[in-house]
């Protein structure tokens, strides 16, 4: 079975990302992030979701940390390298599979 594509949201401030993955009830199968990229695996009922997202610059992704929260949602606060505004959130272009949250605003 083909992994689906979780729903993802975000926000920034100028030394963080705040990064929310929107699947109910997941078990989270792997979680990781490195100086670029984020990647998330987990499996929610019977349906497994993947994404990997390549940030627009680097992150201190050893210091990426999970907000304790309800089983509806992941909420991931991650440490920007450099602490400035981002135009984006990804190094890609064009249409994307992310919305901006505007929670934290």
């Amino acid at each position: 079975m083909a992994a689906r594509q979780p729903p993802v949201i975000w926000a920034q401030r100028e030394s963080f990302l705040y990064v929310t993955i929107e699947v109910d009830d997941v078990t989270i199968d792997d979680l990781s992030a490195d100086d670029n990229k984020m990647h998330f695996k987990g499996t929610s009922h019977t349906e497994v979701y993947e994404t990997t997202l390549e940030f627009f610059a680097e992150i201190k992704g050893s210091e990426m940390k999970r907000t304790p929260t309800n089983t509806r949602v992941i909420e991931l606060n991650i440490p920007k390298k450099e602490a400035k505004w981002w135009p984006r959130l990804l190094k890609e272009t064009g249409k994307v599979c992310t919305a901006p949250s505007f929670f934290y605003f």
